[in-house]
């Protein structure tokens, strides 16, 4: 893959904190995706390097790593990136550092994203009759029998 053609217009949010072990090889099988956040919790390992390596590869969209700081109360990470970062894409799929997508589920979200009558797609979107017609970026939930992680 070497052409932004070849990507989805899906934002990939990864949180993480201290995920050097996983981190590459969680990136290493999001390069369909146009857009790629991860949101770290300071970490005290090579995670944030690792992860800002792959903004260079031209094989891939925009990586961008930001940091969160939590306060021990709300907002707690996945919300706030939810809430804050700037996602230029609809749909958001949110990848924890040891989950792994494979060609297949690529294939689906695809298929689901280009079909907005796709069977198992489930819209969790935080949508309010005062958005008006701008639509916030939506959270992304395929649930597809076949491809379970076991």
């Amino acid at each position: 893959m070497n052409s932004a053609l070849d990507k989805i217009p899906v934002s990939v949010l990864i949180p993480a904190k201290n995920e050097e072990r996983n981190i590459r090889a969680c990136l290493d099988i999001l390069k369909r995706a146009d857009e790629i956040f991860v949101v770290d919790s300071q970490s005290s390992d090579r995670t944030v390097e690792i992860a800002e390596s792959f903004d260079k590869d031209p094989d891939y969209g925009q990586v961008r790593v930001v940091q969160f700081y939590y306060n021990g109360h709300w907002p707690k990470k996945k919300n706030w990136s939810l809430e804050n970062l700037p996602f230029r894409n609809e749909w958001v799929l949110i990848v924890d550092c040891d989950e792994r997508i494979t060609t297949e589920l690529w294939d689906e979200i695809a298929t689901a994203i280009g079909n907005p009558d796709f069977p198992d797609l489930v819209d969790y979107g935080r949508r309010s009759p005062l958005d008006g017609p701008r639509r916030s970026p939506l959270l992304l939930t395929i649930l597809i029998q076949n491809l379970l992680y076991f």
